[in-house]
């Protein structure tokens, strides 16, 4: 039985970014397996956050880039109902969580708030996702290193 296309939209601080995954048979997972697989808003939420609320603003910018990101997961096949959506530093401690999680619910969309520990656990299983490509186009790594995630505010919150 082939399984369905699903979608993940991360809202972060400076983008909002919605993929898609399909189901990899070999791997027995959901992969990204191109590029054209995503769609990346450029939002800078983070601007719009002051004294751990974000303003009305903001918010509407929100709703504007999930409204793009529903617009490509629907010319791709992929329904509200497989999707997750999930936010990060853009929205960790800010008093209006709920406010921001109604615009998602406007498009059929539950969105969770993930602490910086499970960021961190899905930054890791994006890595070494990332590297099995890389890999397999003959890039090799060492036995240890150190991976950072650089993102635009994670350390504000």
């Amino acid at each position: 039985m082939e399984k369905e296309a699903i979608g993940i939209i991360d809202t972060g601080s400076n983008t909002v970014l919605g993929v898609i995954f399909r189901w990899d048979s070999e791997k027995d997972c959901y992969r990204c397996f191109s590029l054209a697989d995503g769609l990346t808003v450029h939002a800078g939420l983070i601007r719009y956050v002051d004294h751990g609320v974000m303003s009305a603003e903001g918010l509407r910018v929100l709703g504007d880039a999930l409204d793009q990101i529903d617009a490509f997961f629907g010319e791709h096949g992929v329904c509200p109902e497989d999707v997750r959506c999930f936010a990060t530093a853009s929205l960790r401690g800010v008093s209006n969580f709920a406010d921001a999680a109604a615009i998602a619910a406007k498009r059929g969309y539950r969105m969770e708030l993930l602490s910086g520990e499970e960021e961190a656990a899905c930054d890791f299983e994006g890595m070494l996702q990332e590297m099995d490509w890389l890999e397999q186009a003959g890039a090799s790594f060492p036995e240890q290193g150190v991976a950072l995630d650089m993102g635009g505010g994670s350390g504000l919150f």
